[in-house]
């Protein structure tokens, strides 16, 4: 798990905030991240979160973002997008269906969202890695 969470923080451009995370609140993260996981698409809500993770909202927020280095909507997100991406690719379904799916609100937003890490439309990233 530890390595986990010092990868996300390195890719998150975030750095240690110099308070250290207890085993327990280390091992409460990992659960919460298993359980988006297997909800991703699903409605996730910060009091929902917390809730699982048996912790105030604001205290949840601070160990989530001190042990992975992101919120727990850049998490989701970053984890939607990657399974939309990998949909993209690995199904026929419109662009449309896999936003839907994927637990975005509306395709507008969702293509906005999905060219900030990507680079390119959801349509263009299809279009590009299909081709090779």
């Amino acid at each position: 798990m530890r390595f986990l969470a010092t990868a996300l923080r390195n890719l998150s451009g975030s750095g240690a905030t110099g308070q250290r995370v207890s085993a327990h609140d280390e091992r409460r993260v990992s659960r919460i991240l298993r359980y988006m996981e297997t909800r991703a698409e699903q409605p996730l809500d910060l009091a929902r979160l917390a809730g699982v993770a048996a912790m105030s909202k604001y205290h949840f927020l601070r160990v989530f973002r001190r042990t992975t280095g992101l919120t727990p909507y850049q998490y989701l997100l970053g984890l939607r997008l990657r399974r939309a991406a990998l949909r993209l690719l690995a199904s026929p379904d419109p662009v449309s269906r896999i936003a839907f799916e994927s637990g975005s609100g509306d395709l507008s937003t969702f293509n906005q969202t999905f060219c900030h890490p990507f680079g390119m439309s959801p349509t263009a990233f299809r279009r590009k890695e299909s081709a090779y």
